[in-house]
């Protein structure tokens, strides 16, 4: 960092649709406003290349399972009743 501030790792964070956790960090610094028209702070991180197709495909499935449900409840008479049909003479 081009200047002197405290970096610690406070642990882990779950956004929507995480299946694992994201490092939280967190930057202290001493008089901040000195830096408010200097470069802005960019933070990168590298992830696992199978960790990318996790959460498409995990929302893919899911769809997938809902829609076949779906599918299957209309299919499927559920009812409790037994509707008994007028016979023909």
């Amino acid at each position: 960092m081009p200047f002197d501030a405290e970096i610690t790792t406070d642990g882990e964070s779950y956004g929507t649709l995480d299946y694992f956790a994201a490092p939280v960090v967190t930057i202290r610094l001493e008089n901040a406003n000195s830096l408010q028209h200097q470069t802005d702070i960019e933070v990168t991180y590298t992830l696992p290349a199978h960790m990318l197709i996790v959460k498409p495909l995990f929302l893919s499935g899911v769809i997938f399972a809902l829609l076949v449900g779906l599918l299957a409840s209309f299919r499927i008479n559920l009812s409790l009743k037994d509707e008994e049909k007028p016979k023909k003479e």
